[in-house]
C-alpha cells in the first residue's frame, strides 16, 4: 500500500467521529503501519493527509440534525444562534439538513472538525442514568 492511499484510508475512517473514537482509530492505524512494517512511510502519509484535511477543510459540508423536519425561517434563527454561528459561517461551506428522528428534539451541528451537540437525546439518556445509578 502506497503513503497516499494510507492518507486516504486514514482521513475516510477519521471523518464524523467524535474525539475519542478519533484516537482509537489513529491508535489502529499506527499499529498497522508497525504490524506491516512501514512506519518509515509515517512522514509522508502526514503530509499526504494534511493536504486531504486542508482541502476538506476549504470546501467543507456541515451538517445540521433536528428530530423534525424545519422550515427555512427556522434554519435562519439556527443560523444566527451564537454557538453554531462559527461553523455555519464558513467560508466555502455547504449546509445541509437531515432529519433524524431519535433524536427526540434539538439540533446538533456537525462539521469535519466541530461537533455541538445541542439535542435532548443525549442529555435525556444522561439524565436517565444518572437517575437509574442514585436508585
Amino acid at each position: 500500500m502506497k503513503a497516499k492511499q494510507y492518507a486516504q484510508a486514514l482521513h475516510e475512517s477519521l471523518q464524523d467521529v467524535k474525539d475519542e473514537e478519533r484516537n482509537r482509530r489513529f491508535e489502529n492505524f499506527i499499529r498497522l503501519l508497525e504490524f506491516r512494517s512501514h512506519q518509515q512511510e509515517l512522514p509522508k502519509i502526514l503530509k499526504y493527509f494534511k493536504k486531504l484535511r486542508d482541502d476538506g477543510l476549504k470546501k467543507q459540508t456541515v451538517e445540521v440534525v433536528t428530530a423534525l423536519e424545519i422550515s427555512k425561517e427556522s434554519q435562519g434563527v439556527i443560523k444566527e444562534d451564537a454557538r453554531f454561528k462559527k461553523i455555519l459561517e464558513k467560508s466555502n461551506c455547504t449546509v445541509r439538513y437531515r432529519v433524524d428522528p431519535t433524536l427526540v428534539g434539538g439540533v446538533i451541528v456537525k462539521s469535519y472538525d466541530e461537533h455541538i451537540d445541542a439535542g435532548y437525546k443525549n442529555r435525556l439518556l444522561e439524565l436517565y442514568q444518572k437517575l437509574v445509578s442514585s436508585v
